[in-house]
């Protein structure tokens, strides 16, 4: 119950700040529409009409009201943008209708209609209105309800864009004059987008003929001496053959280091894994070692993995120092002269319970 009546309670303050927080919001909107407004009209006092238009652009965004739309108005009708001008009077004609202030409508429609007779209209003609055709004026969509229909457009510079799938985008620029009069812009047929070539597949030249590899005649001179059967017991050469040129004595090096690593990995893993458990005991009832807290348990489960890691490096590293040492102290030397046949053959030792090599020399 308690919970619930808490979860209320936070429901309703949510429900009142709610409101504070858009009338806050509210009011310093308003209070910057003020201030841009003032701003604004000092600009047109100075005879900068063209500074001032945005600001009153964005004091109305922020704070819609009429008499900011009659300033926006004439702002507008000073800067030459006459059906801009007309626009705006009129939006604010109703917006002073739906107030009920009827001075202010009949000023703004009186003046919508002085201006009415000075507006230039564009009109955009399509001569093939295929399917996805889309059409923009100074970046905004004309919809095809507007085709062939005389807009009201400010004079100056505009672009009028067209695009639509598979056709190349084409692009107008109209230059519409200051008197009153019509411009038509007529968009036409869009041409296809190219296709481009399949990429030529490519055929691949036959290869050519490998020359035969010449086999050398053999040296009499050269022919080994093998005072013992082949078959029987390998000759220094076939170990080489077997071994795929192991080199023993690097061999060994490699696995003692290897194996001497793994040793001295397997002391810091088991000291590690002591001073993990001495920590663990810590946590522990003095009387009753098999009591320990979470963070004792835990201790005492990470001492106990470093100890199982620790054995197996110890183990690996035992078996690969004395792998190492093995090839050290039996491997051929190379500077002796080949004049025995002795030789060492490894030996894959495998079953259910062991693998390994075994290591086998004959002298």
């Amino acid at each position: 119950m308690m919970r619930r009546a808490a979860s209320g309670c936070v429901l309703s303050a949510a429900l009142l700040v709610a409101p504070l927080t858009f009338a806050q919001t509210a009011a310093v909107d308003s209070a910057t529409a003020e201030v841009l407004f003032d701003q604004a009209l000092k600009l047109m006092e100075a005879g900068k009409a063209a500074q001032a238009c945005p600001k009153l652009e964005e004091s109305q965004r922020l704070d819609p009201g009429v008499g900011t739309l009659l300033y926006l108005a004439d702002c507008y009708q000073q800067v030459g943008r006459t059906a801009s001008a007309w626009a705006t009077f009129r939006e604010a004609a109703y917006s002073a209708k739906a107030a009920g202030q009827a001075d202010r409508e009949a000023i703004a429609s009186e003046y919508a209609e002085r201006l009415k007779p000075k507006l230039g209209y564009m009109v955009i003609e399509v001569a093939n209105a295929g399917d996805g055709l889309q059409i923009s004026r100074d970046g905004q969509s004309v919809g095809s309800a507007l085709w062939g229909t005389p807009m009201p457009i400010d004079p100056g510079k505009h672009v009028v864009e067209v695009s639509a799938p598979g056709k190349q985008p084409w692009r107008a620029d109209v230059d519409v004059p200051a008197q009153p009069g019509v411009t038509t812009v007529t968009i036409p047929v869009l041409e296809d987008v190219p296709q481009a070539a399949p990429a030529p597949v490519p055929v691949a030249a036959p290869p050519a003929p490998q020359p035969a590899a010449a086999t050398p005649a053999p040296d009499p001179a050269r022919e080994p001496v093998k005072p013992r059967s082949a078959a029987t017991h390998p000759s220094r050469d076939d170990v080489g053959a077997d071994s795929g040129g192991f080199a023993y004595g690097t061999w060994g090096w490699v696995l003692g280091g290897a194996g001497v690593a793994s040793l001295a990995t397997s002391a810091v893993l088991s000291i590690g894994a002591r001073a993990d458990d001495e920590q663990a005991n810590e946590y522990c009832r003095p009387n009753d070692p098999g009591l320990c807290g979470d963070q004792g348990v835990a201790l005492s489960e990470k001492a106990s993995k470093k100890a199982t890691l620790a054995t197996i490096t110890g183990g690996v590293g035992l078996a690969l120092l004395a792998t190492g040492v093995t090839f050290l102290l039996v491997g051929p030397d190379d500077d002796e002269p080949d004049q025995t046949a002795q030789g060492l053959r490894l030996e894959p030792n495998l079953g259910l319970d062991r693998a390994g090599l075994d290591v086998k020399g004959v002298w």
